[in-house]
């Protein structure tokens, strides 16, 4: 994978730093982990982008970072990533790294449900019955345009 990475293979990159957190064939090393996530993740690798939300909301290669992690988690979530789109939702929840926001919490749930997510429904089903009748609405809304927007998304399609 390193000749792929080093050539500019996204693919190549988040596989390099896999094997890096992992230790699989090399010796671990957050450093590699965090420069080969970051490069796959800038080259629009989605599931990188997610990858590194997690590293700088988890602190786990690098301290912890909220407002980096919601920057990443985002970007993958506009691209239909349901597991990015469930973090997001938890980030608006609790407001750690976003303003904290039961609408958009519940509308990023509902779209990472709508994408396969079982945690993202299960927090749905369980966050929904607490909005009043006007919070519902405008989480509706806010799904409806955002797969408006989305329409070659995962969640979109």
């Amino acid at each position: 994978f390193r000749k792929g990475a080093e050539a500019g293979s996204a693919a190549s990159q988040a596989s390099l730093a896999q094997l890096y957190r992992t230790g699989t064939g090399v010796e671990q090393n957050g450093a590699k982990v965090l420069r080969w996530l970051q490069a796959a993740a800038e080259s629009g690798h989605v599931t990188s982008q997610h990858n590194l939300g997690v590293v700088y909301y988890e602190g786990t290669t690098v301290g912890k970072n909220p407002d980096q992690a919601v920057k990443w988690f985002r970007m993958a979530a506009e691209q239909g990533h349901p597991m990015a789109q469930n973090a997001l939702g938890s980030c608006h929840l609790t407001g750690n790294g976003a303003e904290q926001d039961i609408v958009q919490a519940l509308m990023w749930y509902e779209l990472a449900a709508r994408g396969g997510n079982a945690i993202g429904a299960n927090l749905t089903k369980k966050l929904r019955p607490q909005l009043d009748d006007g919070q519902r609405a405008a989480v509706a809304q806010l799904v409806e345009a955002w797969l408006a927007e989305h329409p070659n998304t995962q969640a979109g399609s």
